[in-house]
């Protein structure tokens, strides 16, 4: 197996609040939930956060026996032992991550994704099939639409990005909501998780919504053309691709999104 990743800041004014990391057969990679309102109930914020928790899963899947949704859980509670002393994890306001990880098995590939990663899974006949959670769009769309008709430059917009934030942490992991890595451990028991045979597998692409974008908010590829220029070109190749689509569009005028330009993760394995 050969495993490529990538990971770069969406601007040089905030810290890159993805993280990715990998061993010989497994990839985690992590999705930092930015924050515009306050995170309240936590002072070391989501950088911290990802990049503590991110290792924890690393560490804990790379047990065989473990399942993925153990492994999460393990890593969810670990990360709390480090700081509930000095934060206030029963608050709305603490860092919280979308999550996937992708564990290659000498019979069995096992995949599970929380929140807005995406997994894709291409195995040897062709066949793609894409994995991404996506039930936050399901939640507050009054404020989401406001939020994406507000130009990206705008003076309304950071407000409109607050709003929305705030109204989804009423239903951040409920049963009526959407899931995501945060402070409750049973949080990974509502990923999304499946398996198929490793002898099908022959590659996995990893990424988080903001190296996602050329695919699903710009729509220049899909993503077996996204996988095929990865596999000539590299990774770095598509960030650039992006940002350049973002560059040209500052105002998300023609392609309506949250930010101007977003942090990019992605992680290739070749079986």
């Amino acid at each position: 197996m050969h495993i490529t990743t990538y990971t770069e800041p969406g601007s040089a004014q905030r810290p890159n609040e993805d993280w990715v990391g990998t061993t010989n057969n497994l990839i985690t990679v992590l999705d930092g939930v930015s924050a515009y309102a306050d995170l309240d109930g936590c002072h070391h914020g989501t950088p911290w956060f990802v990049a503590n928790l991110g290792i924890r899963i690393l560490t804990a899947a790379s047990d065989p026996a473990t399942t993925l949704p153990d492994a999460l859980a393990d890593a969810i509670r670990q990360t709390n032992a480090l700081h509930e002393h000095t934060c206030r994890l029963t608050e709305l306001g603490t860092p919280a991550a979308a999550v996937a990880i992708v564990r290659v098995g000498d019979q069995t590939t096992e995949w599970l994704g929380l929140a807005d990663t995406t997994i894709a899974l291409v195995r040897h006949t062709g066949e793609l099939t894409v994995h991404t959670d996506n039930r936050v769009d399901h939640i507050a769309t009054e404020q989401r639409d406001a939020a994406l008709a507000t130009p990206l430059r705008s003076p309304e917009h950071p407000n409109a990005i607050t709003r929305l934030q705030q109204e989804q942490r009423l239903y951040r992991n409920t049963r009526d909501g959407y899931w995501v890595a945060g402070t409750d451990s049973s949080a990974a028991y509502q990923a999304e998780t499946g398996t198929l045979p490793t002898r099908d597998l022959a590659k996995v692409l990893v990424t988080t919504d903001g190296a996602a974008r050329i695919v699903d908010v710009f729509q220049q590829l899909d993503w077996q053309s996204a996988i095929d220029s990865i596999s000539l070109h590299g990774l770095p190749v598509l960030v650039r691709q992006t940002r350049e689509l973002e560059a040209a569009d500052p105002d998300g005028v023609t392609w309506r999104r949250y930010k101007p330009a977003d942090d990019a993760t992605a992680a290739l394995m070749t079986v």
